[in-house]
């Protein structure tokens, strides 16, 4: 009897000490799950801020080559209506 209660000491000891380690994994752990949900979330939220920083800077870019074909284009129109009055003036 004496073996019998030793022995439900030592297993209630050792069950105290392994609920209290499973406490405080869980406690690391939901710790971590939401850490790792808060900046899961904040790169999605810069990914989503350079995303639209991206399109404003090409934007801008692809504005601005347009307008310079734009302009291109107009020069060469006055140069060959230049070009075809020197013809006409040299007949």
């Amino acid at each position: 009897m004496k073996h019998v209660k030793n022995v439900n000491s030592v297993v209630e000891t050792e069950m105290s000490r392994f609920e209290q380690v499973l406490s405080v994994t869980e406690g690391q752990s939901s710790g971590s799950f939401e850490q790792i949900r808060k900046e899961f979330l904040k790169n999605v939220q810069d990914t989503i801020k350079w995303k639209a920083d991206f399109e404003d800077i090409n934007s801008n870019k692809l504005l601005e080559v347009h307008a310079a074909i734009k302009l291109t284009n107009t020069h060469t129109e006055k140069k060959a209506a230049d070009g075809n009055d020197r013809v006409e003036v040299l007949k």
